[in-house]
């Protein structure tokens, strides 16, 4: 935090400005989808508005803020008033419509009094209908029909994505965040035309997230002036840096989390840009390397649980996405990555896509996810996602005695408390806890959750899978980094932070971010995959048995998007 991140200031000024103009392009892409409502309806349509966005994306009746007919007490069309002449036959002439008035007019006059004999104004209806401030309603059609997906995906999605706000007609509102859209896109069941919009939509989404939190976004007032002020610019020093913060107790796992910004979720897609403006603060002189452990959450879940099948794929260094799809289709490792790298194999481009099709099973697989869950984040049947889990559970039996080893212990020594839910009734939730080898303790609690039997959904207290099995290993994985990381400082303490010309920049949960020299990129660069290599050694200490290699993958570059590897940067420099 002290040495911070040095900021290209050109080159993020330049990528905010690309990111403007694709928002905009965006807003007027999305115009043209909502002209099938009326003007007044698109004038009033916001896309800030989850109210709006609800309706627009899963139909349904909405409001908007316009002018709307202005009525009496009886519900008649109010107009707006005018003055104007009377002729004597009772017809109005409105004033600013005689420009002026013969000797000889027939317009009704004052009879006595002091203005006897002039001509009188009367105050009256014009054709012109009155208007106010209000809500215009409107229904949409939606661009996705819920009625068409299966059960198993809405049971899922409506319990993850119902809002608790509703509509002005009682109607529910559905969320229209990255994870809702994204759930939506990978459906079969969703139209090519509504996938347009909705990845349209998405993108919009994220671009604003990522210019209202990684660079600029200034709210103003009408008057102009600054009402609110967001992102990480916002922090940026004169001398180009940026100080965010490392938060130490503010996980559920230890794990560090990052704030003011957040770099430690930096999207890393070059279409983002934010890693190109994270740079060397040494110029043309220095680069970042970047240490990242490989695999590092599943090496730990493999020296953890002893399953010798998943040590074996640690340390053969074969994808597990390939495994799964060859386990699937019935054949070996070596004949799948033979046709995935064979461009010409008449089953290239259905192996290729059968594997990214089995990505999502993976990772919701091991986030702990049911069958239900996995069926929905995969876009897939229940069936499929039931045979996934099982095929994983044949493959990696101990992967799962590990996981209800750690279940057992916490279910073991549980206390019990109460609490209020929102509804403000009394419920009783445990709480137990999981000891690591090192000593540290993860705590657990139990949570409503709703059950699926013969005589329908049933809500039930339980331990949350999802945490048993991943708490423990993030939050192991995040210690041995922190411990690693302790000894690089105290080895760059020792040799006086090479009188300013190493600094530490940031450490991303399994990786470490290194500004330094050129001169000294070798030597750092070695030095600092040594120590963060250590781990299996190193823990022994504090009472750890690991047996696995804790390999680290080296880059080096001007910036953290144009990096390479140690070795083609040493030969380019020579």
């Amino acid at each position: 935090m002290s040495d911070g991140m040095h900021i290209d200031r050109e080159v993020a000024f330049n990528n905010l400005n690309k990111l403007n103009r694709r928002i905009t392009e965006l807003g007027m892409k999305f115009g043209e989808n909502l002209a099938t409502f009326g003007e007044d309806v698109q004038d009033g349509f916001k896309l800030s508005s989850l109210y709006h966005k609800s309706a627009w994306i899963y139909g349904g009746k909405f409001r908007v803020d316009g002018r709307v007919p202005a009525l009496d007490k009886d519900g008649n069309q109010k107009y707006l008033k005018m003055d104007a002449y009377q002729t004597l036959a009772g017809d109005y002439v409105p004033c600013d419509t005689v420009e002026t008035v013969p000797e000889d007019h027939n317009f009704v006059v004052y009879k006595s009094g002091k203005n006897k004999g002039r001509i009188k104004v009367f105050r009256v209806d014009s054709d012109l209908p009155q208007y106010k401030n209000g809500h215009i309603e409107c229904k949409a059609p939606g661009l996705v029909n819920l009625d068409d997906y299966p059960t198993e995906f809405l049971d899922t999605f409506y319990n993850e994505h119902t809002t608790k706000l509703t509509q002005f007609d009682g109607s529910s509102i559905y969320s229209s965040s990255e994870e809702a859209l994204e759930a939506l896109l990978m459906r079969p069941e969703t139209s090519d035309e509504a996938r347009e919009v909705l990845g349209a939509l998405n993108e919009w989404a994220t671009l604003n997230k990522i210019v209202g939190s990684f660079y600029l976004r200034e709210d103003l007032n009408r008057d102009g002036t600054v009402r609110k002020v967001s992102g990480a610019l916002q922090y940026l020093t004169k001398d180009d840096k940026i100080h965010h913060r490392l938060n130490i107790c503010a996980t559920s796992t230890g794990r560090l989390s990052s704030s003011k910004p957040n770099f430690q979720n930096s999207p890393t897609d070059s279409s983002a840009g934010i890693m190109e403006t994270l740079s060397s603060r040494y110029g043309d002189d220095g680069v970042i390397i970047s240490a990242d452990y490989r695999g590092l959450e599943v090496v730990v879940l493999a020296d953890y649980s002893k399953d010798k099948n998943l040590m074996d794929v640690v340390l053969s260094g074969k994808s597990m996405h390939t495994i799964n799809a060859a386990a699937i289709k019935g054949i070996s490792y070596e004949e799948y990555d033979a046709i995935l790298k064979d461009y010409n194999h008449e089953l290239h481009v259905e192996y290729d896509k059968f594997r990214g099709d089995c990505k999502p099973k993976e990772f919701s697989a091991n986030y702990g996810a049911t069958a239900r869950g996995v069926a929905y984040a995969a876009g897939c049947s229940l069936e499929e996602a039931e045979e996934f889990i099982e095929m994983k559970r044949r493959m990696f039996p101990d992967v799962e005695n590990f996981v209800d080893r750690v279940t057992q212990e916490v279910e073991s020594n549980v206390e019990t408390y109460r609490e209020q839910n929102d509804a403000g009734q009394w419920r009783v939730y445990q709480v137990g806890t999981f000891k690591a080898q090192g000593g540290l303790e993860y705590s657990f609690r139990t949570y409503p959750t709703t059950k699926y039997t013969d005589r329908g959904p049933v809500e039930v207290m339980e331990f949350k899978p999802t945490q048993l099995r991943n708490y423990p290993i993030q939050g192991e994985a995040s210690y041995f980094v922190q411990v690693a990381t302790g000894w690089l400082i105290r080895w760059l303490f020792k040799h006086n932070f090479f009188d300013g010309r190493v600094a530490v920049a940031n450490t991303v949960h399994d990786s470490v971010w290194i500004d330094c020299h050129r001169d000294l990129v070798e030597r750092v660069a070695n030095k600092v995959k040594a120590i963060l290599e250590y781990v299996p050694k190193g823990m022994k200490s504090l009472g750890y048995n690991l047996e696995l290699p804790y390999e680290v993958d080296l880059t080096v570059g001007k910036n953290l998007q144009d990096q390479t590897s140690l070795e083609n940067y040493l030969k380019e420099a020579a």
